[in-house]
This record gives C-alpha cells, structure tokens and sequence, in this order.
C-alpha cells in the first residue's frame, strides 16, 4: 500500500489511532456509584489486549500485493484510570491514550489547550505526574473513553458497530455539540490466547463528563431539561431515535449537556411539530396529535415538560416540579 494511502485514511475524523495497548476490567460488577479507587480496586485480573482501528484492518484487506507496503507504527500505550460502568465482560471506562500521527499538531495543541482550561496548574503537574499527560519522555496523551464488549455472540459486539455508524452517519455533524466526538473503533488484534473464540471491540468517544444519577432529572431545573430535550430534537431531525431515554444516556461536563448511548438506536422519520413551548406544564393524552412525534413526546414526559397521561409510564411529576403552563389565546 503506498504510504500516502494509509495517512489519508483518517482525512474525515478528529482524531484516531492506528492501535494501542491496554488492560481492560476483567469479570468484576461495579457498581455506577463506587468510588474510582475502590472500583479499581475490586479489578482482581485484567485483559491485557492490543487494539486495531477497524478502518486500518479493512485498507491492508484490500491492498493489492504488488503494492509497497508500509509497516503499521507501533501500538501506543493506554492506561485505564477510571471505570464508569462495568457488567460481566463489558463496560466503560476513562483512559489515557498516547497521541501519535494521523493525530495533526492543530489537534494535538486543542486537546492541550482543552486539557489546561480546565486544570489549575498545580492539578496540572500532579496529574502529568501520575498519567504522563504531556511528559516530555512519552509524550502528550488524550484522555478519553472506551466503551468495550468482551463476547463470542455476535449480536453483541454488532452493536459498537452499529452506534459507530450512526457517530459516523447521521450524528456526525452533531459531535462536539449534541453528542460526544467520535474516534473510532477497534477490534483485537490476533486472536485471545485463553479462548479464539472470544471477540473484542471498542470504541473511543469525547470524554464529555459525568453521568446524570439514577432519578436525576427530577434534580434538573426546567432550564436544563429545557437544553437536554431540545437536544433531543436535533438527534430525531437527523433520523435517529434512541431505543429508550432516561438518565443513563445523557452526561454533562461544566453544565454542557451531551446525548450518549445509540447502541440500540434505530434510523427514524421524525414528524415533529415544534410545539414544545405551546404544551410546557400540561397534561396530555392525544402526544400523537400535540406533538407530532410520539417519542420526543414520552421523552418530554420523562424531563418533565409535560404530564402524559393514558400511558403505562413509571414516572410521574409532581405539578410543583413541572414548567409554569404558557398562556394560550384560547385561555
């Protein structure tokens, strides 16, 4: 393969890896509230495996064997350094990744930049200290996060791909506003020494902030609920509905809210009305008719900017906790 095609192939994303090397969690349940170094703690073994971009494995598929070839740059190393959400073989969690090319110097300068905005600058010597953030020996890192699935059922570890699609599709001019930045995903490299037929994949997202707890839209005043819903409305314009809405998949980072989680989402012709402002604080039962789109509706009802009646729905608001009803000229 001519080199110029393999440092083009990265041209369309922010930033990606060729492959990198780290040690995942291993069989533990961790809880969402565990503090990080209890939850790092518990970690009794570790996989320790070399990932390779997706993108990377299909241009050496196709090259063609008269072609000159160039070697792949070695894996950077990555570091796992906080656990977000861990199940029997899958999870989520924060890492230190070591940047390297097709990662551009105009990239490179943004996530430093980023990364001293938001740290004191005696933060920022500890931290270089303990994760080798800008270490003049290994150079500068990201910190991101990886979403992984250790299976053999392939429905599973179909699903990273299809939310990959959808990062890379229909939410691509969303990423950095509505929904993380997307950096890729990756498959082991080889095969698993204990098992062949275990698969692993992952994808790297924008670390965009913490969780929002279980309940915790109830916490939200109406302003945010506000911000997250109309969210909310730009993923449906793009034809994309999520599987289910609820804390879980929304995060936010210094009172930036972000829309995560489209594993399971679905491509949606989306016929909402824009009535949101005409129907704040009243309970309905005809969504279809008020809203035009049945499931920003219910998602409305979840953030409490309307009650929706008629519906087997778990959670109901409080009229103390729902937006003043807007004056109609029918009133």
């Amino acid at each position: 393969m001519p080199a110029d095609d393999r440092s083009n192939a990265y041209d369309e994303s922010p930033l990606e890896w060729l492959s990198f090397k780290i040690s995942l969690p291993k069989y533990r349940f961790i809880g969402h509230d565990t503090p990080v170094e209890y939850a790092l703690g518990l970690v009794k073994t570790w996989y320790p495996v070399t990932f390779r971009n997706v993108k990377e494995t299909y241009l050496d598929e196709n090259q063609d064997d008269n072609e000159e070839t160039e070697p792949s740059p070695k894996p950077v190393e990555a570091k796992v350094y906080d656990i977000l959400v861990y199940r029997y073989r899958n999870g989520c969690c924060r890492i230190n990744i070591k940047l390297f090319p097709p990662a551009t110097t105009e990239t490179v300068s943004q996530l430093e930049a980023s990364q001293a905005d938001e740290t004191t600058q005696a933060d920022e010597a500890s931290l270089a200290d303990e994760s080798n953030i800008n270490d003049s020996k290994t150079g500068p890192s990201a910190q991101v996060v990886c979403k992984y699935i250790v299976s053999v059922r392939n429905d599973l570890l179909e699903s990273l791909e299809h939310e990959s699609k959808f990062y890379e599709g229909q939410l691509k001019a969303l990423q950095g506003t509505v929904v993380p930045n997307f950096h890729g995903r990756y498959i082991l490299e080889g095969t698993w020494k204990d098992n062949r037929d275990i698969k692993f994949v992952c994808i790297l997202l924008e670390d965009c902030g913490e969780g929002i707890a279980d309940e915790g839209f109830f916490n939200l005043n109406i302003e945010d609920r506000i911000t997250i819903f109309k969210k909310l409305v730009e993923i449906h314009a793009a034809g994309i509905r999520q599987a289910r809405f609820e804390e879980s998949n929304v995060v936010v980072k210094d009172g930036d809210y972000r829309i995560v989680e489209f594993d399971h989402a679905s491509r949606h012709n989306c016929k909402w009305k824009d009535t949101m402002e005409q129907h704040l604080g009243e309970s309905l039962k005809d969504i279809g008719e008020a809203f035009g789109c049945q499931e920003l509706a219910l998602c409305g009802h979840e953030l409490g900017l309307w009650n929706v009646t008629g519906h087997n729905l778990d959670r109901r608001w409080p009229t103390s906790k729902l937006p003043a009803r807007r004056a109609h000229a029918s009133d």
